[in-house]
């Protein structure tokens, strides 16, 4: 048999994976409250090390550490002016795009202008 195995870890991972989208198609129906996005991240073992304790002093999570962190880096980057006027800049193309996109649409599917209608003499024998 000559196929490529896939890494063990490789085959958990989509085993677990599995299971999970199985669960959420069997189990209870999520709402856009509860929903969530699974991230992997890598981690030094010293990093690790380090908030598997602060969790344990804490009395909470190393995911809620990581989840709060992230929380705090995102408030502190919309209150960065530099980093709104370069997200003023990034919609303005997107509106300028989406405004070429859209007129490129209503000239593709505009109906022809209707042509004004042709004026026919009708002959009769008395014209002859």
């Amino acid at each position: 048999m000559g196929g490529s195995r896939r890494p063990s870890h490789l085959v958990r991972a989509m085993r677990l994976h599995q299971r999970i989208s199985t669960r959420e198609i069997v189990g209870r129906t999520t709402t856009e409250e509860d929903a969530m996005k699974t991230m992997a991240i890598r981690l030094d073992d010293e990093l690790h090390a380090q908030l598997s304790i602060l969790a344990q002093l804490e009395g909470t999570t190393i995911t809620d550490l990581i989840r709060t962190a992230i929380e705090t880096h995102l408030a502190a980057k919309r209150n960065d002016p530099s980093l709104a006027a370069q997200a003023d800049e990034v919609l303005a193309e997107i509106d300028a795009e989406a405004t070429k996109r859209r007129d490129a649409i209503s000239t593709l599917f505009a109906s022809p202008p209707a042509k004004p209608a042709r004026r026919t003499r009708k002959s009769t024998t008395e014209d002859s």
